[in-house]
């Protein structure tokens, strides 16, 4: 991923955590806090709540990573796992996903999540997970990523020189233009999709012109080959 060169106005970013984070780490901490005072229920003992306080500040320093770590992406960036417990940064702006490289190990039932089996053990491999993904994936980067990825898409559609592809194109450069502030990259998309389609359009008359000398000496091959069947006899 390439960093753009940018405006000198830094926009406000705010991405967050995902609802589905909270969840996953919520119950893991409360599985393990339930299972705690299950036992020293059972055993008739009072529970060492030093225990369950290090269980809590567990969750909440992991959570607090997470936070700080998503403010400064693009505000519909979030942390996302789903439900085969897949972690990844999702952009809903620009409909675009990252997957983590190194995914936690968490219980299944089926092919699902197991809420019921998460315990602190899936909290410490979750912020593994993260830490492994923070080191190498900046917040400028992954939203520069995310832009890109979207434009590249537009630049594809730049080559159709229909004309719906012609206006098409006209639109996505300004909504490119009109995303580039949000996401801290450089604008001046009109120029560059202007500058694909006046590539494609010389890409096809060259492809026309080689088409139409292929055709004549495709034509001059058959005419000879003719002419060498008629003099044969």
């Amino acid at each position: 991923m390439q960093i753009q060169n940018v405006n000198n106005s830094q926009p406000s970013f705010n991405g967050y955590i995902g609802r589905n984070v909270y969840a996953v780490v919520n119950r893991a901490a409360k599985n393990s806090i339930n299972a705690l005072v299950h036992e020293a229920n059972a055993k008739k003992y009072a529970v060492e709540g030093y225990k369950l306080v290090d269980i809590a500040k567990k969750r909440t320093k992991l959570l607090e990573k997470l936070k700080n770590y998503m403010e400064p992406f693009h505000p519909e960036t979030y942390m996302d796992v789903d439900n085969s417990g897949n972690f990844s940064l999702r952009n809903k702006k620009l409909n675009k996903i990252l997957s983590f490289d190194y995914q936690p190990d968490l219980p299944k039932k089926y092919f699902d999540i197991d809420y019921a089996e998460l315990n602190t053990k899936h909290i410490d491999d979750i912020e593994e997970s993260v830490d492994l993904f923070i080191r190498y994936n900046e917040p400028q980067l992954t939203n520069t990523f995310f832009f890109d990825s979207y434009a590249q898409n537009r630049l594809d559609d730049a080559k159709k020189l229909s004309l719906f592809g012609r206006i098409k194109t006209f639109f996505a450069a300004r909504k490119l233009d009109k995303l580039a502030p949000e996401f801290n990259v450089e604008g001046g998309w009109k120029n560059k999709l202007k500058e694909v389609q006046s590539n494609a359009k010389k890409e096809q008359a060259l492809k026309k012109i080689i088409n139409k000398i292929d055709k004549k000496e495709k034509q001059k091959i058959i005419k000879n080959n003719n002419k060498m069947a008629e003099n044969i006899f």
